[in-house]
C-alpha cells in the first residue's frame, strides 16, 4: 500500500472546529428531543410509559454511538460535508471500521488530556491529533 499523503492538502484547524460544532449540534439536538420525549413519558405517564422510556433510554445510547460510529467510519459527517473536509486513511480512502472505531476511541484521551491531543494538530506536520496519529487518518480538504 503507497501512501499519497504528499498530495493530500490537509484541513485547517477552523475547519476541523467548525465542522466539530455543526456536527455537535446536530447530535445534541437529536439527543434533547429524544430525552425531552423519554422524560415526558416517564413523568406524566402511566407504568407502561416509564416502561417504554427505559426502552428509550437505551434507544438514545445506541442512536448517539451510532451516528458517532458513521461519522467516524465513513469519514463523513454533515459538519465535514458542510466545510469541505473529510477524514481518510493514508491512501486517501475511507477510514473503515477498524481505524473509525480507533480513532473514536482515542478521540476520548485526545480530550480528556485537557484537549492537547486535539491542539496537537497545530504543530503536526500532517496536522494530525493524537487520535488522527493512532489511527492512522487523515483529514483533508475535498474542495
Amino acid at each position: 500500500m503507497q501512501s499519497t499523503t504528499g498530495q493530500m492538502q490537509f484541513a485547517s484547524f477552523g475547519a476541523r472546529a467548525g465542522a466539530y460544532v455543526v456536527d455537535s449540534i446536530i447530535v445534541y439536538v437529536l439527543t434533547f428531543v429524544l430525552v425531552t420525549v423519554r422524560t415526558l413519558g416517564f413523568v406524566f405517564g402511566g407504568e407502561a410509559a416509564q416502561m417504554l422510556s427505559i426502552v428509550m433510554t437505551v434507544v438514545i445510547f445506541q442512536a448517539v454511538v451510532g451516528i458517532y460510529w458513521w461519522f467516524y467510519t465513513t469519514g463523513w459527517s454533515p459538519g465535514r460535508a458542510l466545510v469541505g473536509i473529510r477524514i481518510v486513511d493514508a491512501v486517501g480512502q475511507r477510514p473503515g471500521a477498524r481505524r473509525g472505531i480507533g480513532r473514536l476511541l482515542m478521540a476520548q484521551v485526545s480530550g480528556l488530556a485537557i484537549g492537547i491531543g486535539y491542539l496537537a494538530m497545530l504543530w503536526s506536520p500532517q496536522r494530525q491529533t493524537w487520535h488522527d496519529a493512532a489511527a492512522g487518518t487523515y483529514v483533508i480538504r475535498v474542495r
